[in-house]
């Protein structure tokens, strides 16, 4: 071998040499942490920005003409109109933006056109950067095409967009008997408010401070949202790190919390195997170790989570050569740490409070005896969520203006439930933590 060669080998064993002693040191620490979450697992995301335009989009159907005859309609529009909104005309296939006009002369002026677009009014609203006000019958009759696409999820494209961007739907749905032929039918008269409840002056807000909902008792509302459900504390105690693993409080940092367990792990072991209840019985799991965490379930009135998961990763090695300035890091990944940590599963279901216990019939002490100390990440993810829009389906359905024996128009209510339930919209709730714990411990 070359002295070269000889030279690169043993200066590379010397790097690898000094950052596993660099491990071992006690002055490893978790004093990184905040920098070491941003950098690995915050993901950068530009927020949705609104320009200052509202769009107001009216279906001209005979939907909007019978409102002149609604108390909530009649009520619903000045504060629409003193947020001073762009009107656009949804007249058959023609979508037009109208200028100069008197909003509330036009609307008391609506001569109906059919075969209105609403698909691609949807669309527009959802494609663009501003709040909208859309007002419709939800019947989307198409040029050429027979029937009213009765059964149509066509408004699902257009939510998804919208809820994708972290934004809100809202909807109030009043009930408007329309005759057709002779024939009366039981319809309903659809806003789709297209905002977010994080503005400060959104628009939903401005029109609930002025509109009393409870006033209008056959107006229903629906809102719709594909947030990620918040970390709360739980009803039924205090947050509480037990003592057996630490006498230190937890690191508060927002999204995440930071743990310094001081106690050896042959103390905790011999805490957990012998805990017993108080009737002298041993604990399946040992004691809680966490307990006082929830979350709040009801994601929005469609969407309810019934299970969450931990995800356990040993990031000992990744921090280790982060801590020590090594940009190898990069290149690292956590490693899973199976059998190690466990949910009460009945507590959740019960009350949605998330308590930690350590997995101890199967527990895996492997990762724990390598270093100094030892890191621990905790990702709690949902894992389950169930659709509750069938509460609902009756504020969203309504009499099929072409049927004369009963069918019914679900393309709405079908909307809903194809966009808040695809793919795309679950890993948005499901793939991201919703709380992360971050545990130094000792050598195993």
């Amino acid at each position: 071998m070359s002295k070269t060669k000889t030279t690169i080998s043993i200066s590379i064993l010397l790097i690898v040499l000094t950052l596993f002693v660099g491990c071992e040191e006690p002055y490893f620490d978790t004093s990184a942490i905040p920098q070491f979450h941003q950098e690995y697992f915050v993901e950068e995301q530009e927020p949705f920005s609104f320009d200052s335009t509202l769009n107001l989009y009216i279906d001209y159907s005979t939907c909007v003409k019978l409102g002149q005859h609604s108390n909530f309609f009649q009520a619903l529009i000045p504060p629409i109109v003193g947020a001073a909104p762009h009107y656009w005309a949804i007249k058959g296939p023609v979508i037009e933006e109208l200028t100069d006009i008197d909003v509330y002369t036009e609307l008391k002026n609506i001569v109906e056109v059919n075969y209105a677009d609403l698909q691609r009014a949807a669309n527009q609203i959802a494609n663009s950067n501003s709040q909208a006000i859309f007002i419709t019958d939800g019947e989307y009759f198409q040029q050429n095409i027979a029937g009213g696409n009765v059964t149509n999820p066509y408004l699902a494209p257009a939510f998804k967009t919208w809820l994708k961007k972290g934004n809100d739907i809202y909807i109030f749905a009043e009930p408007y008997q329309e005759k057709n032929k002779g024939i009366t039918y039981n319809k309903k008269r659809f806003y789709f408010i297209f905002t977010n409840s994080e503005l400060g002056d959104n628009i939903y807000k401005r029109i609930t401070e002025t509109v009393q909902l409870k006033d209008y008792e056959d107006v229903k509302q629906l809102h719709l949202s594909c947030s990620r459900p918040g970390m709360t504390y739980s009803n039924s105690s205090v947050y509480v790190v037990n003592s057996i693993v630490t006498s230190q409080k937890p690191k508060d940092m927002g999204s995440y919390e930071i743990q310094e367990w001081d106690n050896t792990w042959e103390y905790i072991v011999n805490q957990v195997v012998n805990a017993t209840d108080d009737e002298g019985n041993t604990l399946p799991n040992g004691p809680c170790i966490m307990t006082g965490l929830g979350i709040n379930r009801v994601i929005c009135d469609a969407l309810r989570v019934t299970d969450v998961k931990l995800e356990i990763s040993d990031i000992t090695k990744k921090y280790c050569y982060y801590f020590n300035g090594n940009d190898t890091a990069d290149l690292i990944n956590p490693q899973e740490w199976k059998n190690s940590f466990i949910i009460d599963k009945d507590k959740f279901k019960n009350y949605g409070d998330i308590d930690i216990y350590f997995d101890k019939k199967n527990f895996n002490s492997t990762p724990l005896t390598i270093n100094y100390y030892n890191f621990t990440k905790i990702d709690i993810k949902v894992s389950k969520i169930e659709s509750m829009l069938d509460r609902s389906k009756d504020i969203l359905v309504f009499d099929d203006i072409q049927s004369k024996d009963g069918g019914e128009n679900v393309s709405v209510y079908e909307s809903i439930k194809q966009s808040l339930f695809g793919e795309e919209i679950k890993a948005l709730i499901m793939e991201k933590p919703l709380y992360t714990i971050y545990i130094q411990s000792n050598k195993y």
